[in-house]
């Protein structure tokens, strides 16, 4: 075994331990046959280390994004403490997942590669700050997201739930994607209003193949949906992903929030939502407990805007792509 691997494998084991689980649990490792052998060995070898029960469900690779797992993974999955997801297409608004979690299990998505596992290990300071933004977002009446280049959006989230991932899973019925730092909110259905302007320098995370903006795009939303995309090229791309889905719920406003983890990178796709300041914008599928979203989807599309401003009631919480407000202010991370 490379010391990378041992590297990643010490990870892992910490990941797992800050999930607390206790020896004797049953860790469902659920994957399939696009995904690196050797994280999947990584956690099977922390569960070990960990005197855990690994449970392997191995399957073919999905054919698209927010397939629904197997009647026979999903009874398995709802039989284990915790589900280490390791599939290499998210399926996190589904009606399976959701049915885990309403059983009293846990999913620990794992979508990045060795590198990011390694170089962005949760920690408790992450932990903390993604609980203190999600009361900050159940909280809030009203997000608005603003930019000196044209950007004026405002949803109203009265009653909506706010989620903080942190990159583990420590209770019953909770998700989470590990490593992340990534706060969200599902607006009022309907009550997105305004002008969204990506920027050269913004991601969009199309798949198979991501953009990296590099001209501007602008996105008028009108009634919680993206009535209008406006751009060339890059615009294109994305409207063209949107349409081939043929389902009018791929317009719809899904989440918007912020990243909170200094280490994330735009180098990597699995990384860019996490990105400290960075302001997250999805259309599509938000059937998920945990943001209390009730749009279903066959696609869910992220956009991040990396020098944008948002505000809580009035409130800015991050001004031109940085964490002001004083009660997230962290030390340095380890």
């Amino acid at each position: 075994m490379s010391l990378y691997r041992l590297e990643a494998l010490r990870s892992i084991r910490k990941i797992l331990s800050l999930c607390e689980l206790q020896p004797g649990d049953i860790l469902a490792i659920y994957t399939d046959t696009g995904k690196s052998p050797a994280l999947v060995e990584g956690f099977f070898g922390a569960a070990l280390a960990l005197e855990l029960e690994p449970l392997m469900l191995t399957i073919p690779a999905p054919h698209r994004m927010l397939q629904e797992p197997s009647p026979p993974a999903l009874l398995a999955m709802k039989g284990a403490k915790m589900v280490a997801d390791l599939s290499s297409e998210q399926w996190l608004y589904t009606n399976g997942l959701n049915e885990i979690l309403d059983s009293g299990g846990r999913v620990l998505q794992v979508l990045s590669t060795e590198h990011t596992l390694v170089k962005m290990t949760p920690t408790e300071a992450l932990v903390q700050r993604a609980q203190r933004v999600a009361k900050m977002l159940t909280k809030a009446k009203e997000i608005r997201i603003t930019s000196d280049n044209g950007t004026d959006v405002v949803a109203n989230v009265e009653g909506r739930n706010g989620w903080g991932q942190d990159g583990i899973a420590r209770v019953p019925g909770e998700w989470d994607s590990t490593p992340s730092s990534i706060f969200a909110c599902a607006p009022i259905e309907g009550s997105v209003e305004g002008t969204l302007v990506v920027e050269p320098g913004d991601f969009v995370w199309t798949t198979p193949k991501e953009i990296l903006v590099s001209e501007q795009m602008t996105i008028k939303l009108k009634k919680g949906r993206a009535a209008e995309i406006q751009g060339r090229a890059d615009a294109r791309m994305t409207g063209s992903w949107l349409a081939s889905f043929g389902d009018p719920n791929s317009y719809v406003v899904a989440h918007t929030g912020f990243g909170g983890d200094p280490r994330a990178s735009i180098d990597q796709a699995q990384e860019v939502e996490s990105i400290e300041g960075c302001i997250n914008f999805a259309l599509g599928a938000n059937i998920f407990r945990g943001l209390g979203g009730k749009n279903k989807a066959k696609s869910h599309l992220d956009i991040m805007l990396m020098k944008q401003s948002m505000f809580l009631d009035d409130e800015c919480v991050v001004k031109d792509g940085k964490i002001v407000h004083p009660e997230l202010a962290i030390g340095p991370i380890q």
